[in-house]
């Protein structure tokens, strides 16, 4: 028992790094800073190239293409701990994320080995078994004609497919047919959304309240916004990523809310094709942004309730803005991939967007060519939305079990009304995207779909000027007093 009493349980580890001797930390830092940047940029051209390049659509590239998938997340979960130790020497982490640094960078190394596995498998049956190469290693995403080409080849009459294909002797009643369909299809320039009413007939009634909505929105978060910019009293972390949060919200909207507005009162409820992708990118950057910052948010106050005493140690100005600038970077990188996809797809049959707005579920499935890839798509969307879902839930569970120790009293009930404005924040942005994007093949009824896409599009961001700005009296004081001052100044100029 004695024992036991005078042990001290250790809440953090230092990381010591490699030396201690300026020069060579400096050195070691720009070599690991240009090999990292070349790893993420390099499996980040994999990605893309194999994704928009037809001609790759093997199983081998697409085994390269998941295992540069992963060692892209291999090297993040290690690598940026690393710059930061040889940045600034003797680096602390949290046991916490210690063991979940540990967890994820050997589960992503196993999965590797498994993968790397796999692969060789795959080059064992292309060598070994050609004849059942395609029926063993099958992919839906291959085209025809390099099916045709690969059983050939499979079956020694190479030379003799290359020589017809060098003098034009390719089957011509395919290339015939195939020259025919590719002539009578119309490539698609623009969508049409056809599930707006028109004006005359009940638009009115859906388009006031939305622009009231988005006004409220907008005028809502700019305040919250230049609230914190301004008054001195709320230049702390919290506030910095309130602020943060209500900037990517003015923005969130914009992309969509102001062209609904305008297929509400529009008789051409039109989309043109790149400023359908432009829309679905800047929407889906932004929504990965704010959930960044949400989960950043989570963190934030975990370190603040649970660690008190090292708050204004960990939570530095300067990792402040790293983390907010890391994370508007990594929502905006993250989706481009699949935009590049879905910009190399042929559109060429029905144009029509039975939703609100451009969004990753509709349009890909009106391409006129094999849509497989979604489903990759989808995982990768599966584990962005669950691995921010995770931090989140177990922060504020931390967080809720530390309050209910503390004694009843103002303290106590400043924390839980604080944590209760982020996890309702938290509830409403969260639950419609998982009962969007957590859904695979499952079908929701029509309406259903739009609703879900309202509560996430829309009305969400109408509750974050609700749950930061009126209910938080730090944020009306500073607002009263940012407004009566310049009233005053009115006032005195006339």
């Amino acid at each position: 028992m004695m024992d036991h009493a005078n042990h001290t349980w250790t809440q953090n580890f230092i990381l010591a790094g490699f030396t201690t001797t300026g020069t060579l930390q400096s050195l070691a830092f720009l070599g690991t800073l240009c090999i990292y940047l070349l790893t993420l940029t390099g499996n980040r051209f994999i990605i893309v190239l194999v994704q928009a390049d037809s001609g790759l659509s093997t199983p081998m590239y697409f085994f390269i293409s998941v295992l540069s998938f992963l060692e892209f997340w291999y090297v993040r979960t290690m690598v940026s701990t690393l710059l930061h130790t040889l940045l600034h020497g003797r680096s602390p982490i949290s046991s916490t994320l210690c063991f979940i640094q540990f967890y994820v960078f050997h589960s992503l190394g196993m999965t590797e080995c498994y993968l790397l596995t796999v692969m060789a498998l795959d080059c064992y049956l292309d060598i070994c078994h050609p004849l059942h190469y395609h029926t063993l290693m099958s992919r839906q995403t291959y085209t025809h004609t390099h099916l045709q080409r690969c059983e050939v080849m499979a079956r020694g009459e190479g030379t003799a497919w290359l020589g017809k294909e060098k003098m034009g002797k390719t089957n011509p009643t395919s290339e015939t047919a195939e020259n025919t369909d590719q002539e009578n299809q119309t490539m698609v320039t623009e969508f049409y959304f056809s599930d707006f009413p028109q004006f005359e007939k009940g638009g009115l009634l859906f388009f006031i309240p939305l622009l009231f909505i988005y006004i409220f929105i907008f005028v809502g978060n700019f305040m919250s916004f230049f609230a914190v910019r301004l008054d001195t009293r709320l230049h702390n972390p919290m506030y910095n990523f309130i602020s943060v949060f209500s900037f990517l919200e003015i923005w969130y909207t914009t992309v969509t809310i102001p062209k609904m507005l305008s297929n509400l009162v529009s008789e051409q409820k039109t989309i043109s094709f790149i400023g359908c992708l432009l829309q679905m990118y800047f929407f889906h950057s932004l929504g990965v942004t704010e959930a960044l910052v949400l989960t950043v948010m989570a963190i934030d106050r975990y370190v603040a309730i649970c660690n008190p005493l090292r708050y204004a140690v960990i939570m530095t100005p300067q990792l402040c803005i790293q983390l907010s600038t890391g994370s508007c970077l990594f929502g905006f990188l993250m989706l481009l991939p699949e935009i590049v996809w879905i910009s190399t797809l042929p559109f060429c049959g029905p144009n029509q967007i039975h939703q609100l707005f451009c969004d990753f579920e509709p349009v890909p499935h009106l391409a006129c060519t094999d849509t497989s890839m979604i489903l990759v798509e989808d995982v990768i969307h599966a584990i962005s939305i669950l691995t921010s879902v995770s931090i989140i839930t177990l922060s504020y569970l931390r967080i809720i079990t530390v309050i209910l120790k503390i004694p009843p009293g103002e303290s106590r009930q400043k924390a839980f009304s604080t944590c209760a404005a982020h996890i309702t924040i938290f509830l409403l942005s969260f639950g419609a995207v998982t009962l969007m994007y957590l859904r695979f093949s499952v079908t929701f009824p029509p309406l259903l779909d739009k609703a879900i896409a309202l509560m996430f599009a829309v009305l969400a961001p109408l509750f974050n000027p609700i749950i930061y700005s009126l209910r938080n009296k730090d944020m009306k004081d500073a607002i009263t007093k940012i407004f009566c001052s310049q009233k005053m100044f009115n006032v005195s100029g006339s």
